[in-house]
């Protein structure tokens, strides 16, 4: 085959999707489970409010828990969707590098919405 054969450069080209594609994958995998250690650490967000009594949300350990897995679901479900997105994609012979960089994203910014959610929701004001 020479270098023209459009053939070859077709195999190639899905040979560099598949393999940028996976190695996104590993990434934002990576990306996902250091986003699980950061929702386990948040047990101790507890503590915090260990010297107040629940008002509404604030201090609530039910609240806690919901939030943190709500939090544990989506990020799982936006690897898990990209992922399959991508197995899918390379099994049609279609690009699919870029549905890791989707999920990641996906986990990342709900990552940071459960962050802001405990934020202004959960702990105590500031100086109480």
């Amino acid at each position: 085959m020479s270098a023209a054969d459009p053939v070859a450069r077709a195999r190639t080209a899905r040979t560099i999707d598949l393999s940028v594609a996976v190695v996104l994958a590993l990434a934002g995998a990576l990306l996902v489970l250091w986003i699980i250690a950061q929702y386990a650490a948040y047990g101790s967000l507890a503590d915090a409010c260990a010297a107040f009594e629940p008002v509404g949300t604030i201090c609530d350990p039910g609240f806690l828990g919901l939030v943190t897995a709500i939090g544990y679901v989506v990020v799982v479900a936006a690897w898990l969707g990209s992922a399959a997105m991508l197995v899918f994609r390379a099994w049609r012979r279609k690009a699919a590098w870029y549905w890791p960089i989707l999920g990641a994203a996906v986990a990342y910014a709900s990552y940071w919405v459960v962050v802001l959610v405990l934020s202004f929701r959960y702990l105590p004001p500031v100086g109480t």
